[in-house]
């Protein structure tokens, strides 16, 4: 088994998380996240990455990633096909989310909906 990808998120977290989940879940290769600063809408990105690839992420303390963890481990599983009901619980925005999801369920060649609950709109943010 390869080791982990790490990956510094003290600059543009947020999105540097988004993209380290979606490699993560398109390759099939751990991800380790640092200098994070978790906050409720990261880890709803957590959870919609462990969610469609029956994958596990781990805090530093060995259980899953809480709020203002600085580090956290993704091991994602094989992507299935959907579909797959996401409830994102925060006030975040759901394009990026999707943006993550996408690419990864597109390589996997096996068609799949996302029903995606929650979240909110934010003007500034871009439309998938």
């Amino acid at each position: 088994m390869n080791a982990p990808i790490e990956v510094d998120a003290s600059e543009n977290g947020g999105s540097t998380l988004q993209t380290a989940l979606s490699l993560s879940l398109a390759t099939g290769r751990s991800v380790r996240v640092e200098r994070m600063g978790l906050n409720r809408y990261h880890l709803a990105c957590v959870r919609a990455a462990v969610e469609i690839s029956g994958g596990r992420a781990s805090g530093p303390r060995g259980g899953p990633p809480v709020v203002h963890d600085d580090r956290f481990e993704f091991h994602p599983g094989p992507l299935g096909p959907g579909p797959h009901h996401l409830e994102i619980s925060t006030d975040g925005a759901l394009a990026p989310i999707v943006q993550m999801l996408a690419p990864p369920l597109r390589i996997a060649r096996e068609t799949s909906v996302l029903d995606l609950t929650g979240a909110t709109h934010i003007d500034s943010t871009p439309t998938t």
